[in-house]
């Protein structure tokens, strides 16, 4: 073992350069086994089992894999040729010090809120000139590959590696009337018919509604869904359904989730108004609210359209939707009223509103009720509007 440690540094020691009367000769700067590994003292060039290398070695980002976590939008590839960015906002993209030859990767994930999008440098080139668009849902995980030819960079996309939250994540109450009742298809939230019918609807059956007396009451909103806004603003929730209306003119509720009595009529409710303006109302226990009206009206009385509500609590914000796009005049609306429903004091009507279901009659059918304990995405609305044809619990 000694005598090959006094081999090793006479091996070092022959091979530094040498001056000879005061001139410089280049030889290996280190030089072991022949050759095998060489440093030239004058270039720097590098080589293993060369002893004329080409180029130096390289290891600012172009040669290594590094995952780093950026937190800005300023990409800098020498902080690591592997970046993950989570987007909270929208955000604008820079890059810097990328090397030619470089090969680069770029994770973009959504946050809780998902919706962000990013505007990418000038310098990025996408296959036939047209840049992706991003994964929409909450938490989705997207991918951008690059190679940097020294000017610009030459990008491919891959889109959505999260295994995206799933449908069935905090459903609380989804009913498909094709039993011809309200039977609850999640958990035993089943309804109490007054003067309903069930025919062929958008999805096999639905539930009809005469316009004048029928309603469901779909039980306690405190008991049964105290997990959701229904019940407080402070949890979210969200309501999708189907629906079709065979007149206008009225107030045409699809639900209200309410304490009457004792509590200044506060709650949550989502109907069609007498000018066919889409509202959502949010109301507090003195009985003051903000009520929010679309800008567009709805008054087709020939086809099912999908209707959505959803209410964000840490972003006390409700967002409504039609046919899978949301609402202008609703969407992003800051929620400021609040509601706390009594235990037995409050209940879920669909089709109608007011003390004991007296007023905003639905005409009509509805089908395909779905009630989350979340907000959902507007990617998942989109999913569940399947391009107008639905999709059916379990999805």
């Amino acid at each position: 073992m000694k005598n090959s440690i006094h081999s090793l540094f006479r091996t070092i020691a022959a091979s530094v350069p040498l001056t000879v009367i005061g001139v410089l000769v280049s030889v290996p700067l280190v030089s072991f086994a022949g050759g095998l590994f060489y440093i030239d003292s004058t270039t720097g060039f590098a080589g293993f089992g060369n002893t004329t290398p080409q180029a130096q070695v390289d290891v600012s980002g172009a040669m290594y894999s590094r995952l780093v976590t950026a937190t800005s939008s300023a990409i800098d590839w020498n902080d690591g040729n592997v970046r993950q960015l989570t987007l909270s906002s929208n955000a604008t993209l820079s890059f810097s010090n990328g090397h030619a030859g470089g090969i680069y990767d770029l994770i973009l994930t959504q946050d809780a809120t998902g919706g962000r999008t990013v505007t990418w440098p000038a310098s990025v080139e996408w296959p036939s000139g047209t840049a992706p668009t991003l994964s929409t849902a909450a938490n989705a995980v997207d991918t951008a590959h690059f190679v940097f030819d020294g000017t610009n960079y030459l990008g491919t996309f891959a889109l959505n590696y999260t295994a995206a939250s799933s449908l069935l994540d905090n459903i609380v109450a989804y009913w498909k009337f094709d039993s011809d009742n309200s039977t609850d298809s999640v958990a035993s939230n089943n309804g109490t018919d007054t003067s309903m019918s069930y025919g062929a609807a958008k999805i096999n059956d639905g539930a009809t509604f005469n316009g004048g007396s029928s309603y469901i009451n779909m039980g306690d909103v405190a008991t049964r869904y105290g997990t959701t806004g229904l019940d407080s603003s402070s949890n979210s929730f969200t309501y999708t359904v189907w629906a079709k209306q065979t007149s206008t003119g009225t107030n045409r509720e699809f639900f209200q989730a309410r304490q009457i009595s004792g509590g200044g009529s506060q709650g949550v409710d989502f109907f069609i108004d007498s000018t066919n303006h889409l509202q959502a109302r949010f109301t507090n226990s003195s009985g003051t609210q903000d009520a929010f009206v679309s800008s567009g009206t709805y008054t087709d009385t020939s086809s099912f359209h999908y209707y959505a509500l959803v209410y964000n609590s840490s972003a006390t914000t409700a967002t409504a939707y039609y046919d899978g796009s949301p609402v202008s005049g609703i969407n992003g609306v800051t929620v400021t009223k609040t509601w706390s429903l009594a235990s037995s004091a409050a209940n879920l009507d669909v089709g109608a509103f007011g003390s004991f279901a007296s007023t905003n009659w639905w005409p009509g059918q509805q089908d395909e009720i779905g009630l989350w304990s979340r907000a959902l995405s507007s990617g998942d609305i989109s999913t569940l509007y399947h391009s107008g044809s639905g999709l059916q619990y379990p999805f």
